[in-house]
């Protein structure tokens, strides 16, 4: 059974988890190409830290922004449960549940987490925390001790979230493979966490838009050649990069640390929201962690 991330509920339709992923990846790869908006991206790294091989791994880390949608209660949300066993996963969310999912070793290993860890550097752990902020706010673990229902990780009624994990982590590598090119580890830093936050908030807005990616996805269409087309088209048109310099005039001239909180959103872009906090770290104010 294939698993989903998107849904609409007028059609009954389904968009496959590695397909919306790969197109939220298009969209942040094509954000990146901007000239002004990867200066900062530099500046935020450190410029001797931030090369090509950096921002495909930043690419591939956005690819990985919905993995926790893999459980099973997030996958039956929606499928019919009629003549299902009632002791099925419950109803499941996917941001929560991602952290959930450190605790399962299995899976894991399936979605190459612990050898990205290892080849990537611990960088990398503050920056999958900011991918899994994608909502507009950290991630939180749902209980304050556990590792949640099991029943989430266990095949149920032809799915199994393990076939999920390894299928995201085998497309991820085919679709992406400079991420796994030679290079220095991730940068880690405060700015960087932040910025990437808000610019992969901004590229699943973007790459949630069900009339720039149809689905389901026609079989002649592969990822993420299409994802890179329709992304491209859309950071051109919408948002952002249309030119590239107005992005950043729109931060400029938006409230500040002085005049707001720094937990209110503010409109950039297309309906795209982001914080007080990204416009400071893309501004390369003095910020503190995610945590």
């Amino acid at each position: 059974m294939e698993a989903w991330g998107k849904f609409d509920r007028s059609s009954g339709r389904f968009h496959r988890l590695e397909h919306h992923c790969a197109d939220v990846a298009a969209c942040f790869e094509a954000l990146l190409r901007d000239q002004v908006l990867r200066m900062r991206f530099v500046r935020a790294a450190g410029a001797n830290e931030f090369t090509d091989t950096t921002a495909a791994r930043l690419t591939l880390l956005a690819y990985l922004h919905d993995f926790g949608k893999l459980n099973a209660g997030f996958q039956f949300k929606v499928r019919p449960r009629n003549g299902l066993t009632p002791r099925g996963p419950g109803p499941a969310g996917h941001i929560a549940e991602a952290l959930l999912c450190f605790d399962q070793a299995d899976i894991c290993s399936l979605l190459g987490l612990p050898d990205i860890v290892d080849e990537w550097g611990a960088g990398v752990v503050p920056l999958a925390q900011a991918m899994l902020a994608h909502h507009g706010r950290p991630a939180r673990r749902p209980t304050r001790s556990g590792s949640g229902p099991s029943e989430l990780w266990k095949p149920f009624a032809g799915y199994d979230p393990r076939a999920t994990a390894k299928l995201l982590s085998e497309r991820g590598r085919s679709w992406f493979p400079d991420a796994f090119s030679p290079g220095p580890d991730m940068p880690d830093t405060p700015a960087l966490a932040h910025l990437f936050a808000g610019i992969v908030t901004l590229a699943d807005q973007l790459g949630s838009d069900d009339e720039a990616f149809r689905y389901p996805a026609p079989l002649s269409a592969p990822r993420p050649a299409a994802s890179r087309r329709r992304g491209c088209c859309l950071t051109q048109h919408r948002g952002p990069t249309v030119p590239g310099a107005a992005f950043l005039q729109r931060i400029q001239s938006s409230q500040t640390p002085a005049t707001a909180s720094a937990r209110e959103p503010c409109k950039v872009g297309a309906g795209a929201s982001t914080t007080i906090l990204q416009i400071s770290a893309i501004r390369q104010g003095d910020i503190g962690s995610l945590n």
